[in-house]
């Protein structure tokens, strides 16, 4: 039997996916996000989900891939770690998929710059190209641990 991949796919200027495993759960963007002075620029604050502090991340800063000014962010989709859960803004989450393995191919080398780092692969859907995010290599153990101290302050 093949290998299905589930996978939650969302847009930031283009189509991106994580696998559902990786998740917790998708909110609309939280009405207040508090500021972090100090914080990298790609980390846009915390926002407060039953009690917790939950660091939120803009992926296109994280990636340098701001090339559509002003986007419109509705959605965070958490993300669990080992060590703590992070929020990544999204524009819109289009669909839970279903993918079989061999829909999964490596990143071409034609795929560069900051971002390519953070693939781990490519999903092929009839004429749709899904880039396959590698949630373990999107935050290094620096951003982790600023991550942490931050949200521990």
């Amino acid at each position: 039997m093949d290998e299905i991949n589930q996978l939650v796919v969302f847009t930031l200027n283009i189509e991106y996916a994580i696998p559902v495993s990786k998740m917790q759960e998708i909110i609309t963007l939280p009405p207040v996000i508090t500021p972090l002075p100090e914080a990298p620029e790609y980390i846009v604050g915390l926002m407060n989900l039953r009690g917790a502090a939950i660091p939120i991340v803009d992926l296109n800063l994280k990636f340098k891939t701001h090339s559509v000014p002003d986007i419109l962010y509705s959605y965070c989709i958490l993300i669990k770690l080992p060590e703590q859960t992070i929020g990544i803004l999204v524009e819109n989450v289009s669909e839970l998929l279903k993918l079989p393995a061999d829909s999964i191919k490596p990143t071409p080398p034609v795929v560069t710059g900051i971002a390519a780092q953070y693939l781990s692969g490519i999903g092929l859907i009839g004429p749709r190209i899904i880039y396959l995010l590698d949630v373990e290599k999107i935050f290094t153990e620096g951003d982790k641990n600023i991550l942490r101290e931050l949200t521990e302050k």
